[in-house]
């Protein structure tokens, strides 16, 4: 039988264009005999807060989104004054450029997160996939981990999978020691250990090199033992979920009629080859 795959993207990933990670796993894993269907989430947050505050929220780079989710996952150690004292001056840009008070992002953050939360796991038969994974770049960590949590608590059985800039190198495996519900990361290019990995899956054996896992409560990690080539290797990206989706929520949007799609020509950074960025992994 097919390895039945759900890819999600959480807030605050930009709902103006599909996610070309997901997009381009999609049409990896469809290769491979899986059975994938790609989860704009993002797309329901966007319409329920308004497509203007949630675009100056994606702009933002002041972990507001991370702060906005964080309370789910956190609780009470959540520090939610010392976030907003630390950050009042940008907050107080927020609120002018979104023409909300404070009042709106706290309620945001303490009604409509939680809800959207809980939605969020009601809204689909998780338990029909084995193996549900996240590609987390930006302001999408905390609510991608909240979701994950609560959909392997209710269905302990699935395979949950982290992987995106947000999880590259030393990064992906922290979170992986830290969040322990999840079971696999790939904490680099994904085109030729996700393949690798739906096999172990379907037939066991060996793990593939490449893949974050434990074993007997230790994180292992070997690198891979090579780095992805050819971009011919790869058919093109498969956004129709992305736009199936948002004709439900918004027959009428100008995304349909005016469509942006994301493809790639090149990877690496030629900038960062002579200006390393400090802030770029």
């Amino acid at each position: 039988m097919p390895l039945k795959v759900a890819l999600i993207n959480m807030p605050f990933g930009f709902h103006i264009y599909p996610s070309i990670q997901l997009g381009t796993l999609s049409t990896l894993l469809k290769a491979h005999d899986c059975e994938v269907k790609c989860h704009y989430l993002n797309l329901h947050f966007a319409h329920q807060l308004g497509l203007p505050v949630y675009n100056q929220l994606c702009e933002k780079r002041f972990l507001i989104g991370e702060w906005l989710f964080s309370h789910p996952l956190f609780g009470d150690h959540a520090r939610n004054q010392d976030y907003m004292n630390h950050f009042d001056t940008h907050i107080e840009d927020v609120c002018r450029s979104i023409e909300r008070p404070k009042e709106f992002l706290v309620d945001v953050k303490t009604k409509m997160v939680p809800e959207f939360l809980q939605w969020s796991l009601e809204a689909c038969d998780w338990g029909a996939f084995d193996v549900v994974g996240f590609s987390s770049t930006f302001n999408q960590n905390v609510a991608s981990l909240t979701l994950a949590k609560l959909i392997k608590e209710k269905y302990p059985q699935i395979k949950i999978m982290f992987g995106g800039s947000n999880f590259e190198a030393e990064m992906g495996l922290e979170y992986f020691r830290v969040f322990p519900w999840i079971d696999y990361v790939v904490p680099g290019e994904a085109e030729d250990i996700l393949p690798q990995l739906v096999n172990y899956f379907k037939q066991g054996g060996p793990i593939p090199r490449g893949g974050v896992h434990r074993c007997e409560g230790e994180v292992l990690y070997e690198e891979p033992e090579s780095m992805f080539g050819n971009f011919q290797d790869y058919a093109a990206p498969d956004y129709d979920d992305f736009f199936d989706q948002l004709r439900e929520i918004d027959p009428h949007s100008s995304l349909l009629e005016n469509p942006v799609i994301l493809y790639e020509t090149a990877r690496g950074c030629w900038w960062g080859e002579k200006h390393h960025c400090t802030f770029c992994g």
